[in-house]
């Protein structure tokens, strides 16, 4: 409902998290499915990103949306929703992302394939240090 599209709006408006590198250096697959979705993901989850998900998480649940009991972060990117086989998890050369924002969908099936409307976008915190004025320079240049 729109209610709730407009509550997490909300909750993703009020997290702050610094932007991030995700390094996707692994394969595999879901097999709990009817369909068989192969993924990329990242062996090390980045701290940037569980908290991310921790400050989202709590955002809803202060605004009474309580996440599904089983949810935990698997983060992934989906390369395939229908594979022949499962694919045990595989080591991959690394794929680095940038990550500068994040992204609220509304996923649904058409036609028995999974679309996505993007919601809302909220950039992430910029990490970079301000740059060291003349005093702070000539310590360095010493």
């Amino acid at each position: 409902p729109d209610s709730i599209i407009r509550t997490a709006q909300e909750a993703a408006a009020e997290v702050s998290v610094s932007r991030f590198t995700l390094t996707l250096d692994q394969a595999g697959g879901f097999g709990q499915l009817k369909s068989i979705p192969w993924w990329l993901g990242p062996r090390q989850t980045p701290a940037e990103l569980r908290q991310l998900w921790r400050g989202l998480r709590d955002a809803l649940r202060g605004r009474s949306i309580i996440p599904q009991a089983h949810s935990s972060l698997k983060p992934h990117v989906t390369v395939t929703y229908n594979a022949n086989q499962i694919l045990a998890s595989t080591p991959v050369a690394e794929v680095r992302w940038e990550v500068d924002r994040f992204v609220l969908l509304h996923g649904a099936q058409v036609n028995g394939e999974p679309t996505y409307e993007v919601i809302g976008t909220w950039p992430l915190a910029t990490n970079s240090m301000p740059k060291p004025g003349p005093a702070q320079r000539d310590l360095w240049d010493t």
